[in-house]
C-alpha cells in the first residue's frame, strides 16, 4: 500500500509536533519520516471513504496506515471527530480508537478533538479512562466545543440545545479525590 502525506511547513523546535493530515487515495511515496532524532510527526485521521465503500473500507485503511506510520517512527495518530458528513467514517471517535490501538504496539492514538457539545461529559471521561486502561500511556484525549454538524446534527447529538461543554468536570480533582480513575482501573492518582 502507498500513501503520500501531506504536511505544512512548520519549525523545528524541541516541543513541537506537527500534525500531518492524510489522503489515502492519492500514490507515490511518504514524502515525510520521522526518526528519532527528529521532529516528532503526528497523523490526523479524517477516516475518509471512497465513492461507494463502505466505512468498513475506510477503517481498514486507516488501522494500516497507523501501523505504516508507527513503522516509520510516527509519535502519534488522531482521529477526527465529525458527524453525518458524507465520505467520512469517523463519527464513533472512541471506537475507532479502541480498534487502532489494539491493531498497533506503540503509537499513541486519540482524539483530534472530542466535541464536548455533542456528548455527556462524564461518558467521554469513562470511554477514555477505559482506552486508558486498556492500552496503558498510548491514548490522548483531545476536547473541543465546535458544534460538529448542521443544526439537525446537533440537536440529534445533544440533550438540550443549552449543552455547550463548559459542565465537563475537572476530572483531575474528582479521581484525585476518589482516588481511582472512572473506571477504577486500580491506578491510583498522584
Amino acid at each position: 500500500m502507498k500513501y503520500r502525506l501531506e504536511a505544512t511547513g512548520v519549525k523545528a523546535d524541541a516541543d513541537v509536533e506537527m500534525v500531518v493530515p492524510h489522503s489515502l487515495d492519492l500514490t507515490g511515496k511518504t514524502t515525510l519520516q520521522a526518526t528519532a532524532q527528529s521532529l516528532a510527526v503526528s497523523v490526523l485521521d479524517l477516516v475518509a471513504t471512497r465513492a461507494g465503500e463502505p466505512a468498513g473500507g475506510a477503517i481498514a485503511r486507516s488501522v494500516e496506515l497507523a501501523r505504516h506510520v508507527e513503522h516509520l517512527g510516527y509519535k502519534r495518530y488522531w482521529v477526527a471527530e465529525h458527524h453525518a458528513i458524507q465520505g467520512l467514517a469517523c463519527s464513533a471517535t472512541p471506537v475507532l480508537i479502541g480498534h487502532i490501538a489494539a491493531a498497533t504496539k506503540t503509537i499513541r492514538v486519540g482524539s483530534g478533538g472530542v466535541m464536548l457539545p455533542n456528548h455527556a461529559p462524564l461518558v467521554v471521561a469513562e470511554q477514555f479512562g477505559t482506552l486508558d486502561a486498556i492500552y496503558p500511556g498510548r491514548i490522548d484525549l483531545g476536547l473541543g466545543r465546535a458544534p460538529g454538524g448542521d443544526f439537525q446534527t446537533m440537536r440529534a447529538l445533544r440533550h438540550g440545545l443549552a449543552q455547550n461543554g463548559d459542565d465537563f468536570p475537572s476530572l483531575p480533582v474528582l479521581w484525585s479525590e476518589q482516588g481511582r480513575t472512572p473506571m477504577d482501573s486500580g491506578k491510583e492518582i498522584a
